[in-house]
């Protein structure tokens, strides 16, 4: 069974990511782990008991998001990993990658439009990085 890695904004246009992520999962026969990172300075600024808190309804969240997906896709159920992290989105998402070596990495390519955690040359150089490391990547438009 392969694996697949999905790297999730948990935002509300991460919908059709979701979709996409289940849909693969579900024709290859394979896992699939979803990873999302939190950081910046408010988050770090918390106590250890709210961030706890925060990384525990973040999960949920994806979870929710992930069941209302595979419903309304119609994709049935797939084994499903979630994992919180904590730290720089890009330098996680590569090291969590790294060491696990998925069959692919699947992101959602930033949408001009939208507040992103990168920017075109900081989201160039995650995939650049990601390649690099002998990992296949696959950007999935989310508009």
């Amino acid at each position: 069974m392969g694996s697949i890695m999905l790297a999730t904004s948990a935002g509300g246009d991460a919908r059709v990511l979701h979709i996409a992520a289940l849909r693969r999962a579900k024709a290859s026969g394979s896992n699939l782990t979803v990873v999302h990172v939190i950081g910046g300075a408010d988050y770090h600024a918390q106590p250890d008991q709210l961030r706890e808190a925060i990384r525990s309804e973040t999960h949920w969240l994806i979870h929710t998001m992930l069941g209302i997906a595979a419903d309304r896709s119609g994709v049935e159920p797939v084994g499903v990993t979630i994992h919180i992290l904590e730290g720089d989105v890009a330098e996680e998402l590569i090291e969590f990658a790294t060491s696990t070596r998925p069959d692919v990495v699947l992101v959602g390519a930033p949408r001009v439009s939208d507040h992103s955690e990168f920017s075109t040359e900081s989201f160039s150089n995650l995939i650049a990085q990601l390649n690099q490391a002998d990992l296949a990547t696959e950007q999935i438009e989310t508009a």
